[in-house]
């Protein structure tokens, strides 16, 4: 589970206040959400979770450019630029 810590006191009265008009059921039910969006909208974050799941065999090739958003080939071509070697798949 993750648990943060709001050192800004402007931004702790924003969260409480998503909270008490109802939109969130929780600050967990708001952090969910707001990290969600940051990772469906971030394509630069998108695309270095993508990698580090290929990189540690999580995910096949083509799965991770789905999780990243992008072509395959233009996956490969983003582990080309990171000097990464495309993992072979032998059966």
């Amino acid at each position: 589970m993750l648990q943060i810590e709001i050192h800004s006191r402007d931004l702790e009265k924003e969260v409480n206040a998503l909270i008490d008009a109802g939109l969130y059921a929780d600050s967990q039910a708001l952090m969910t959400d707001a990290l969600e969006k940051l990772v469906t909208t971030k394509k630069e974050s998108r695309l270095d979770a993508a990698v580090l799941l290929y990189q540690q065999h999580e995910v096949t090739l083509a799965r991770a450019a789905e999780l990243a958003g992008i072509h395959r080939f233009e996956f490969e071509a983003a582990l080309e630029t990171k000097g990464i070697s495309k993992i072979v798949e032998v059966d």
